[in-house]
């Protein structure tokens, strides 16, 4: 049994465990909360413009998450596509990122292209939507993954603990 810095680490001989302490925090050793994440697939081609089609629920107000995934679009000539992601439902609250594509160059050839996107944001509701903005023509939100893949379009949330912001990366 070793301690350090309010925290009480175990050994049974041949693995080490953590069997009491506090939280850490930017100036004390202790111990880091798990993160949890969340995965949700697009399961259905989403073709309905201005419409709400994933949804992350009970987010902690104030806390820091990471949005990452890929979101594949099909659309037609001289239309596009897009998606909102936000903080709220029905196109409300603050706009966090949009992802979009647009076909200007007038062939008759559909166009599939995929946006992966990652990024970290401090929660100020307690959800986030992913909602079809500007859908033009035939275009959709594809549920089938480019080039035989298993998964097409897709988000993950993760809660990120312990993390200090700073601007000591001048």
């Amino acid at each position: 049994t070793n301690q350090y810095d309010k925290v009480t680490i175990v050994c049974d001989g041949t693995n080490w465990f953590v069997e009491e302490g506090s939280l850490a925090t930017v100036s004390m050793v202790g111990l880091v909360k798990k993160n949890k994440y969340q995965r949700k697939v697009v399961s259905s081609d989403v073709t309905t413009n201005n419409t709400d089609y994933l949804t992350f629920n009970n987010l902690v107000v104030g806390k820091t998450y990471n949005l990452a995934g890929n979101m594949i679009f099909e659309y037609r000539a001289d239309s596009g596509a897009a998606v909102q992601i936000r903080d709220a439902s029905g196109g409300a609250g603050n706009l966090l990122t949009s992802l979009s594509f647009r076909d200007n160059d007038g062939s008759s050839v559909n166009s599939l292209d995929n946006a992966a996107f990652y990024f970290n944001f401090i929660a100020s509701t307690s959800m986030v939507t992913f909602r079809t903005n500007n859908l033009g023509g035939t275009s959709y939100i594809s549920a089938t993954a480019l080039d035989g893949g298993t998964i097409a379009s897709y988000a993950t949330i993760t809660e990120m603990n312990n993390l200090d912001v700073t601007t000591d990366f001048t």
